[in-house]
């Protein structure tokens, strides 16, 4: 789960072809998006940007999923940003790396 269509475009940039979905399109109303999400997945990565928003919306978003029976990955988020040592706090920045060539850019996707 991402925040917006900047942060989709930068991840298919980057390699990634699995299931992507934008919060921001549905307004950030954690409820319903648990109920959304809860009847076509079990498990879930949230992919927002590593800044003051971005956590307390994963925080908001990571309750309401668990609410409704869908498993939070909560250690991916902080991994993922602490790979790039810095040069990314925000989702969409990975497009930047991959236009660039940049080392990082070689991602490899579970």
């Amino acid at each position: 789960m991402v925040e917006g269509s900047r942060d989709e475009k930068a991840l298919r940039a980057a390699g990634y072809l699995g299931p992507l979905i934008k919060v921001k399109p549905l307004g950030y109303r954690a409820r319903s998006l648990g109920e959304k999400i809860s009847t076509e997945y079990r498990k879930a990565v949230l992919l927002v940007d590593f800044d003051r928003e971005g956590s307390k919306l994963a925080r908001s978003i990571s309750r309401e999923l668990s609410f409704y029976g869908v498993e939070v990955d909560a250690n991916f988020r902080e991994s993922f940003f602490e790979a790039f040592y810095g040069e990314v706090r925000e989702v969409e920045a990975l497009r930047r790396l991959t236009e660039e060539g940049s080392e990082s850019a070689g991602l490899k996707w579970i």
